[in-house]
């Protein structure tokens, strides 16, 4: 195999520099939310006993100021499965799609962390055709009506994005391993 020495160095620093090959339709979605929320019984979550909903809540993130709504089927503040659609709107344009997590409860009685995966399926303006995904954690107080819910988005790396950090870290890699082994072979000639 060819040693690739420190020429390769500056090879694998353009490709960490390099934005992975997104599409510009791939949403790169970073933030936080903070709304009211309201739980009530209802049989078309079965066999998950609630629908909650959050309509209206506030926040602000990599695009601009937003409003959050969602509907979704949980378990409330026992834990479990949430999953449900949402809308992400910036007054002029938006985007929407789908969430699927869990709810677990904390040693506070009433108050429960939160962890979902958000799927972008669609979108208006500059999200028309719009595509990715990212994730949110944070926290549902639901000690006092309406629960407040507040919760932290990140984006999530495309497979691209990964490929390409993959391949500029194996080039670094190479290169460092290759340097020491000419740094011991003059040491010891």
């Amino acid at each position: 195999m060819r040693n690739l020495g420190l020429r390769s160095v500056p090879l694998a620093m353009v490709f960490l520099a390099m934005p992975g090959a997104v599409s510009a339709a791939v949403v790169d979605f970073n933030g936080a939310m903070t709304g009211s929320a309201t739980l009530a019984a209802n049989a078309a979550c079965a066999p998950i006993p609630f629908r909650g909903v959050i309509s209206g809540g506030l926040g602000t993130s990599s695009f601009g100021n937003f409003t959050y709504s969602h509907t979704v089927c949980t378990q409330g503040a026992a834990g479990g499965p949430i999953t449900g659609d949402y809308i992400i709107d910036f007054g002029i344009d938006r985007f929407v799609g789908t969430l699927a997590g869990a709810s677990s409860p904390t040693a506070t009685v009433g108050i429960s962390n939160l962890m979902m995966n958000y799927s972008i399926t669609g979108g208006t303006g500059r999200f028309l055709g719009a595509t990715g995904g990212f994730t949110a954690t944070g926290t549902a107080d639901a000690r006092l009506r309406p629960s407040t819910v507040s919760l932290s988005f990140a984006a999530v790396p495309e497979p691209g994005t990964w490929a390409m950090m993959l391949l500029a870290f194996g080039l670094l890699g190479s290169a460092m391993r290759s340097h020491r082994r000419k740094r011991a072979a003059a040491i010891f000639a």
